[in-house]
């Protein structure tokens, strides 16, 4: 049901392809980058709890940072098989097309401008669990 034209789809197969392979090699140059990077040698020598404390804060950056861009490759990959299934381009909530504008900036997106707010405002409002 996409209205996206050749060209169109073309464009943001070629970004996405692009964002996939960008995002793995990031993450694979932060695992190797962790891996090498001892928490001993963060720390220090005679780490005292300062010490600690900051390599511990280092580690879950990198951690957090790894995490984002896992996420940020599942919803290419996610995109990329919408448009294997031709359901690219097409809003996950109303069914309605995605406006061509809205897809070059984010070409991830699952929904309309419309629903995607929607969707925001619902979810900014839902409590969440914690521990």
């Amino acid at each position: 049901m996409t209205t996206l034209d050749e060209r169109q789809l073309q464009t943001l197969h070629q970004r996405l392809d692009d964002s996939e392979r960008t995002l793995r090699a990031e993450i694979h140059a932060s695992e190797r980058h962790r891996a090498d990077e001892s928490y001993a040698n963060l720390a220090g020598a005679s780490p005292d709890e300062g010490d600690e404390a900051n390599a511990d804060l280092f580690v879950d950056v990198d951690h957090a940072l790894i995490g984002l861009k896992l996420t940020e490759l599942r919803a290419v990959e996610r995109a990329l098989q919408r448009m294997r299934v031709d359901s690219y381009g097409q809003c996950a909530d109303c069914d309605m097309p995605i406006d061509y504008a809205r897809l070059l900036v984010r070409p991830t997106a699952e929904r309309c401008a419309h629903c995607q707010q929607r969707h925001e405002r619902y979810y900014a409002t839902m409590p969440r669990s914690s521990l």
